[in-house]
């Protein structure tokens, strides 16, 4: 578990830090520097809470099954117009 930070995503996670968390910036910046991936240090139990939990509920979260779920949607069409939505109603 933890977050990916692309370009201008790690600008704005790090200005709301900077608002929000004075200090915290630059421990983060310490521990991932520019990474992409940026995994929590509790990584492994927070994935075992993740897997424990949606199993016990019925949650969808293994990633080969959400894939196969996404794949049952029936195909998109081309998203209707403002002007088109507002004539047919």
């Amino acid at each position: 578990m933890g977050v990916t930070m692309r370009e201008g995503d790690r600008e704005y996670f790090y200005h709301a830090l900077d608002k929000y968390f004075p200090g915290m910036k630059n421990k983060y910046i310490r521990t991932y520097g520019n990474a992409y991936d940026c995994p929590s240090p509790n990584n492994d139990r927070l994935l075992d809470f993740f897997r424990k939990y949606s199993t016990r509920y019925g949650i969808m979260h293994k990633t080969e099954e959400c894939f196969r779920y996404m794949h049952t949607f029936p195909q998109k069409y081309e998203q209707m117009s403002f002007a088109e939505f507002l004539t047919d109603n």
